[in-house]
């Protein structure tokens, strides 16, 4: 890693941790294929606002998606909540046969995921606005189903939203393994897919699907593509590649999807980096899997700061910024279940449904 002088250390504090009734430690095929077999009661990823400043993150192995209430997040940055007070601000709002991974909202209100099983899928802004205005909050609580069960099945409330597909193929070939998504200011959709690739086999792709449907390959042979974000400023796409421990960055050409790709920092670890979040000044925000912190890199790509997880197992996977040019950042740690937060160095770069 590459820096120009030491890099300042913040501690993150935890927001806020799956409350108990929504764990349930067992085995499952996605922790067998990518936590060496190890049970998991949850794997929190994909961490996303909407213009109501709620918290949206998925559970990877057990197909749900979460919502975060605005209140007490606001009121937990402030000081003014407690950890335990996070409890009842959880909403289970989707749970189905899938492993739902990054997500990102669409100006429409819509909730874009990448699932590593079903491709690229969306929860419909009104079934977000609908579900929202439900009261009782008995409908919350729902046992995990088994994966690959019916999702009506193990205590599961059959109301909840039942995600809808936007692209499962392509050309009828189906992909690796989605894992994380994006939009940039024209509303085209960059997403990574990621599968089981690595060094030993460079085989990830990276996809742009366009507003009217148009689907186009822009880089193959990437030994495991993860995290993404575009830079319309530059303009510059970039591509977290975990199992390379690097930040690939490229031009956006305007006539041609990329050119010049090149290293815009390397990192290293058992995993690599994860997911991204773009500041004001252009500098990124690279989520590290192995490292237990998030790194943020200047526009230069020399890393300026590093904000700690709390414990020495930990694994950050994602990271976003609280609307509104906010310096409040929340990490996803994985292995506990939890949501982090910290005071960010520079501000988050607003995103296309912000503006």
């Amino acid at each position: 890693m590459w820096m120009f002088q030491t890099p300042e250390l913040r501690a993150c504090e935890v927001l806020s941790r799956l409350p108990a009734r929504f764990r349930c430690l067992q085995h499952n095929d996605w922790a067998n294929a990518n936590k060496a077999g190890q049970p998991a009661d949850s794997f929190l990823e994909g961490p996303c606002f909407d213009d109501q400043g709620h918290l949206y993150v998925t559970d990877i192995p057990f197909g749900r998606v979460f919502r975060i209430d605005q209140s007490f997040i606001q009121a937990r940055f402030k000081g003014e909540a407690s950890v335990e007070d996070g409890d009842d601000a959880w909403q289970l709002i989707a749970q189905y046969d899938g492993w739902p991974n990054g997500m990102a909202m669409h100006r429409d209100g819509s909730l874009w995921i990448t699932d590593y099983r079903q491709g690229l899928l969306k929860l419909s802004g009104e079934q977000l606005k609908r579900h929202a205005m439900r009261t009782d909050s008995s409908l919350t609580v729902a046992d995990p189903p088994l994966t690959g069960a019916d999702p009506t099945l193990a205590g599961a409330d059959p109301s909840l939203i039942k995600p809808e597909p936007i692209l499962l193929h392509r050309l009828s070939e189906s992909f690796r393994g989605l894992n994380d998504l994006c939009f940039d200011r024209q509303g085209i959709c960059y997403f990574t897919d990621q599968g089981q690739s690595g060094l030993h086999d460079p085989s990830g792709r990276v996809y742009r699907r366009f507003p009217d449907g148009r689907l186009e390959c822009i880089l193959q042979q990437v030994p495991s593509p993860n995290g993404i974000a575009v830079d319309d400023g530059q303009p510059a796409l970039y591509v977290a590649v975990t199992r390379a421990n690097q930040l690939w960055r490229s031009p956006l050409l305007e006539h041609a999807a990329l050119s010049k790709v090149g290293v815009f920092q390397s990192f290293f670890g058992s995993s690599g980096p994860d997911g991204l979040a773009l500041d004001q000044e252009h500098g990124i925000v690279v989520a590290h899997a192995s490292l237990g912190a998030a790194f943020h890199l200047n526009r230069k790509g020399a890393i300026t700061h590093v904000y700690q997880a709390p414990g020495e197992s930990a694994s950050v996977t994602n990271a976003a910024f609280r609307p509104g040019g906010s310096h409040d950042l929340v990490l996803t740690e994985s292995l506990s279940g939890s949501v982090l937060m910290v005071n960010a160095a520079r501000a988050g770069m607003p995103l296309w449904w912000e503006s």
